[in-house]
């Protein structure tokens, strides 16, 4: 049975500069050498963290994608996968999963897409176990505890899958054919899905609730994506669209977050610089900002919005395209910037934060506790 959630929308107030635009010196570089397009190598991308373990994927053209992982007690960097065809980590414990087209290679001119399959690394074990066998999981696998999800794609139509470890069994999400980006905490799973229109841009966020079996809508204010969720609070990234005084419609993104247990929708952005790649831990949340109307590919500034103090803060100055991480504590109203101009794809865990950062053409992964 589908829900529609009766919310209301916290408006945003006034803006109130509060701002630390120091660097923080205890950041730490995670790997060593960096990944350089000379020695072939193509990225080090989208770090995710679970406590004092950081996984990431990294390709180079001579032996293909792998998954890697830092473990931060033992300083020890350890590769996770050889198969070359690995991608998209995530981490749980000591249970890294992933995306991997080993045993399907071959194009998929039906599907439009590279077939691959779901894996998963028990550390503890060091046992590497195949979660799914139809070679039509696509991307994005997320794990919380003993459920992993993905968006599988089946005759050109994509819904979300979970499977329960300890179960051993795998069960459909959706049914909609358009469900994409599923994230799980506990027995929520909330996820992107396009089913109030066949427009590609009618985008909504929705949540699967595990023990009630129900999914309700939580977006209801144009295109959503990329969703996050820690406990009740769900946060994604909004898409409006605005003309750029040239005849052409350009799309502003921005950051939203619903709190499930005040049924309340709080617009955390609201300026015309794209504000991308939310991700939330307890009370803080970080993103990542470029571009703007009237200057392209400049950044103008990080905003957050306070909804315990209905307060929308101005929380960092203005940058180029490749913009430093910044994060907020909800808890304390106060906002550090903790890494240089150039990075990217920020993750948080506790009071921990992981980034991509590119340099010289060399791309690092670096981490700051906080």
């Amino acid at each position: 049975m589908l829900l529609l959630l009766v919310f209301s929308v916290v408006l945003a107030a006034a803006v109130n500069d509060n701002t630390d635009n120091t660097v923080q010196t205890n950041e730490t570089r995670i790997t060593a050498s960096g990944c350089v397009h000379e020695n072939g190598c193509v990225y080090e991308n989208e770090p995710k963290i679970f406590d004092d373990k950081i996984v990431w994927g990294e390709r180079y053209s001579n032996s293909g994608n792998n998954i890697y992982m830092y473990d931060f007690y033992t300083s020890k960097e350890t590769q996770i996968t050889t198969s070359g065809s690995a991608y998209d980590p995530d981490i749980y414990g000591d249970r890294i999963v992933y995306i991997d087209n080993r045993n399907a290679l071959a194009y998929s001119t039906k599907e439009d897409i590279y077939l691959h399959d779901i894996y998963m690394y028990d550390l503890s074990t060091k046992k590497e176990t195949q979660i799914t066998t139809s070679g039509k999981a696509w991307i994005n696998p997320d794990i919380y505890g003993d459920k992993i999800v993905w968006q599988e794609i089946h005759n050109q139509k994509v819904d979300i899958y979970m499977y329960n470890l300890s179960t051993k069994k795998e069960i459909q999400i959706t049914n909609s054919g358009s469900a994409i980006s599923p994230a799980i905490y506990g027995n929520r799973i909330v996820y992107t899905d396009k089913r109030d229109g066949n427009d590609d841009w009618l985008h909504g966020i929705y949540i699967y609730n595990l023990s009630t079996n129900k999914k309700m809508k939580i977006s209801n204010n144009g295109p959503a994506d990329h969703p996050s969720i820690y406990k009740d609070r769900i946060v994604w990234e909004n898409t409006t669209f605005y003309s750029n005084g040239y005849g052409n419609e350009v799309e502003d993104h921005n950051i939203y977050m619903y709190d499930l247990s005040t049924k309340k929708e709080t617009q955390i952005t609201s300026s015309l610089d794209d504000q991308t790649s939310p991700d939330i831990y307890g009370d803080k949340i970080v993103w990542e900002e470029d571009g703007g109307k009237d200057a392209v590919y400049t950044n103008h500034g990080i905003y957050m919005y306070d909804i315990s103090t209905n307060k929308k803060t101005r929380i960092s100055a203005s940058g180029s395209v490749y913009q430093p991480i910044y994060i907020y504590d909800i808890s304390t109203n106060k906002k550090m910037r903790i890494s240089a101009s150039g990075s990217t794809y920020p993750a948080i865990f506790g009071n921990k934060i992981v980034w991509e950062y590119e340099v010289d053409n060399k791309y690092y992964v670096y981490m700051v506790a906080i």
